[in-house]
């Protein structure tokens, strides 16, 4: 679609004729970079303690085995700060706004891993038989840069805007978006040596346990879209970095899993002997042999009196306070939990075949 010169002048005329910048009756956040946020004091990069005690053993002259105990704590966090002591600053264009002081936290942000793995090998002629088991556990209320997320910085309940944020269900403790609780691979493979060339076969077993989620809706929790019972009264901010879209969770972080994934692999390959120090190989690969369907990224829709407007008969209420009624306050998604797409299910049956020269 083209816009025209006269396209822009009418919406420009509708802009001005609305108010244009002065109009601020629908702003609800406003970040201004080098005004918005500052650093208060000098600040640490985040870090992990890790600690790892492993034990391994030669069994006979084919065998191994290992196991190791993994013990994960992420520390200071990067996360902001905005309360009633950071005060305000005022832009060149003459707008006032709070100010947010990154910090390390401690404290209210957590993250961690704890897990044992067992891995071992066998070499009974020419077979090849192997595997490894890992049991671990993700806990914590920071989702870190995994999962599609990209965590910048944190909001503390007790840190940012506490009079209006600080419930406890905007950043619940729970197992986290990446705990795999059991995960397991077997493989079998098979290396024959001929005159004609070197043949191999191998099959690779995978098992890993679903990820956990939870009903996350989005309300708002200043009281200013969607008015409740018991609106907090502003102490004195402008409010300019609060918005007007929060997060909820409705039930545990991790009330629900994804389907368990199971698939079966399978790799053939064959080598010619070499000829002139060249040698011609050909490799086949089947994923997912049996056409295994796991749901891995089911729908999570909520819907809220913010994100649903007055049609949807929701009510809204005081996250402070009260306690969300399913079907009252917050409801699910009439697919939630099932899948949306494609998308949605574990690598399809796929398969590859490649042929090339090795020097």
């Amino acid at each position: 679609m083209e816009v025209t010169e006269r396209d822009r002048q009418q919406l420009f005329a509708w802009f001005d004729s609305v108010g244009g910048t002065s109009n601020t009756a629908l702003l609800t956040a406003v970040a201004v970079p080098g005004f918005s946020t500052r650093f208060d004091e000098p600040i640490t990069s985040p870090f992990v303690d890790e600690f790892t005690l492993g034990y391994g053993t030669q069994v006979g002259r084919n065998a191994f085995a290992k196991v190791d105990l993994i013990y994960r704590d992420w520390d200071a966090f990067y996360a902001a700060r905005l309360d009633l002591s950071t005060g305000r600053a005022t832009t060149p264009n003459g707008s006032v706004g709070d100010v947010s002081f990154t910090e390390n936290d401690d404290g209210s942000i957590k993250r961690e891993y704890r897990g044992v793995q067992f891995q071992g090998q066998w070499r009974p002629g020419s077979f090849l038989v192997g595997g490894t088991y890992t049991y671990s556990t993700l806990k914590g209320n920071d989702q870190g840069e995994g999962a599609g997320t990209a965590t910048i910085r944190n909001l503390p309940l007790e840190m940012y805007y506490p009079e209006y944020l600080n419930y406890s269900q905007r950043i619940p403790e729970g197992y986290l978006s990446q705990d795999v609780r059991h995960r397991a691979r077997l493989w079998v493979g098979y290396d024959l040596s001929t005159r004609l060339g070197g043949f191999n076969v191998s099959v690779l077993q995978t098992y890993d346990t679903g990820t956990p989620y939870g009903a996350v809706g989005i309300i708002d929790a200043s009281g200013r879209s969607t008015p409740f019972v018991g609106s907090p009264v502003n102490p004195g901010y402008t409010l300019s970095q609060l918005g007007d879209q929060h997060d909820y969770y409705f039930t545990d972080r991790d009330a629900f899993r994804t389907d368990d994934v199971w698939s079966t692999d399978l790799a053939l390959s064959y080598n010619t002997p070499p000829i002139l120090g060249v040698e011609l190989f050909v490799r086949g690969v089947v994923t997912n042999l049996f056409n295994q369907s796991a749901v891995i990224v089911p729908n999570q829709t909520v819907t809220t009196r913010r994100t649903g407007g007055a049609g949807s008969g929701l009510v809204a209420f005081n996250p402070m306070t009260d306690t969300p009624v399913e079907g009252t306050h917050w409801r699910k998604g009439s697919q939630f939990g099932q899948p949306t797409g494609p998308g949605s299910y574990q690598i399809p049956l796929t398969y590859g075949f490649g042929v090339g020269f090795r020097f």
